[in-house]
């Protein structure tokens, strides 16, 4: 693990008091040779200054670089802690910012390692060693995530790795892992671990590296998809651990959030899945959507988990309207993601009937 440094990544929206939670917990992990690089995704309160304020106030411990004072063009011999906070003029969503800040750190720090980690988390002291030692391990191992447990509820496993489900998308897998390393067919984007090489080489494949269009959600789901067309495996370390509070920034539901979770299923779809499996998923995703709407609608009679967090009514001219929207973007954006198909659909390398079978075992015991 010599000299293997580690860019953390960390996206801030309207969020400061769990960013400088999440970062003062990374201040006391025990692997030491890492740079943090937060971008404030235009929020609307005053994050971005409540950050700076904690940052000045740990000079001592690492050197913190503001957006106006940014001189750090150099490679990096002697491995130290670097904070850099970034602020962009727009919300570039998960997918987008995430881009920017390993764009950003390609050129301005050049690491080894990259790992995305959300803002609304704290970490284990030996979560990144366990990480960094296994991902050293194979070359075919392209991403390594930990366990990520509950913030509130410490035991209870909120994602062991992302499950292929039956619409198109993937489910977090909430059961505790039984080995100390489980290979999954992805890894939440909340937490996990790339080597920079395999970042770049799939960039310059696929020409990005998260699908800026997918804004917000599923697009660790699409990233997923390409790590195995690509070959790669994607771990779980059981013993390395990290606690998240679910949807701090977005919280439990929101039109903005249902928008996002609703249409990149289509998306997902359409860039993968085999022509045969299409038209009877669409039509399952469309009744799916359409239901959801409805139990938000009569908030009172549902039995969703996720919907019974709705704490009012939605005037069902906003939830049609969600509706409608959502649609008329998979129509506007179906010729894109054609194209994207045309760089998938004669690839064989992923066998899709081994990971349905992993979702059928796991929702007949859950």
């Amino acid at each position: 693990m010599k000299n293997q440094i580690v860019n953390i990544l960390i996206l801030n929206w309207n969020g400061w008091e769990d960013t400088i939670e999440c970062l003062n917990s990374l201040m006391a992990i025990k692997y030491k040779e890492f740079n943090i690089l937060v971008l404030d995704n235009h929020s609307s309160n005053d994050s971005f200054d409540r950050i700076s304020l904690w940052a000045k106030s740990k000079e001592n411990k690492f050197t913190f670089y503001s957006e106006k004072r940014l001189n750090i063009k150099r490679i990096i011999t002697n491995p130290s802690q670097n904070l850099v906070l970034l602020k962009s003029k727009t919300n570039l969503g998960f997918a987008g910012g995430n881009n920017y800040l390993i764009m950003w750190g390609n050129i301005e720090l050049p690491s080894n390692l990259i790992l995305l980690l959300n803002n609304d988390t704290t970490v284990d002291k030996m979560f990144l060693t366990i990480l960094v030692k296994e991902l050293s391990t194979s070359p075919l191992i392209g991403a390594v995530g930990p366990l990520i447990c509950n913030y509130f509820s410490k035991n209870t496993v909120d994602s062991s790795g992302l499950i292929l489900d039956d619409r198109g998308g993937a489910i977090d897998c909430n059961i505790f892992p039984q080995s100390e390393s489980k290979q999954v067919f992805g890894i939440s984007g909340c937490c996990v671990l790339y080597k920079t090489r395999i970042v770049n080489e799939i960039i310059q494949k696929w020409g990005y590296f998260f699908d800026d269009l997918f804004f917000l959600y599923y697009e660790d789901v699409d990233l997923a998809w390409r790590l195995n067309f690509s070959g790669y495996r994607s771990i779980i370390k059981r013993k390395s651990i990290i606690y998240h509070k679910v949807s701090a920034s977005s919280k439990r539901f929101s039109i903005f959030k249902s928008f996002y979770l609703m249409r990149n299923r289509y998306f997902i779809l359409i860039k993968y899945f085999p022509l045969k499996n299409i038209i009877s998923m669409f039509s399952n995703i469309l009744k799916k959507n359409l239901d959801y709407v409805l139990k938000i609608l009569f908030v009172n009679q549902n039995s969703n988990k996720h919907i019974r967090s709705v704490k009012k009514r939605y005037p069902i001219i906003s939830l049609l309207g969600l509706f409608v929207k959502v649609h008329a973007s998979v129509i506007y954006n179906f010729p894109t993601y054609l194209i994207k198909r045309n760089k998938f659909v004669k690839t064989k390398l992923v066998d899709l009937k081994k990971f349905q079978k992993v979702y059928a075992i796991y929702k007949k015991n859950n």
